[in-house]
């Protein structure tokens, strides 16, 4: 979860207005697909309705190789 929330948040995290510390508590399974296909293209804008299964397997592949790098750089 940790990568996936950094992935998301790292504009502001850049910028100064996050820190690079996940916080404690998880996200909802929901939150995290949309989060998830929010890598993958999904804008999840108001009346996007939900992502589909492209945009989730396109942020599957942009999340798996994060976690790779992500685990290399924290060995």
């Amino acid at each position: 979860m940790e990568t996936l929330w950094l992935k998301k948040n790292r504009r502001k995290i850049k910028t100064g207005e996050l820190k690079p510390k996940p916080p404690k508590d998880p996200p909802s399974v929901y939150e995290a697909m949309r989060w998830v296909a929010m890598l993958g293209g999904f804008l999840g804008r108001k009346g996007d309705g939900e992502p589909g299964m492209i945009s989730i397997w396109r942020g599957w592949l942009q999340l798996l190789s994060a976690v790779e790098v992500y685990d290399l750089l924290t060995l």
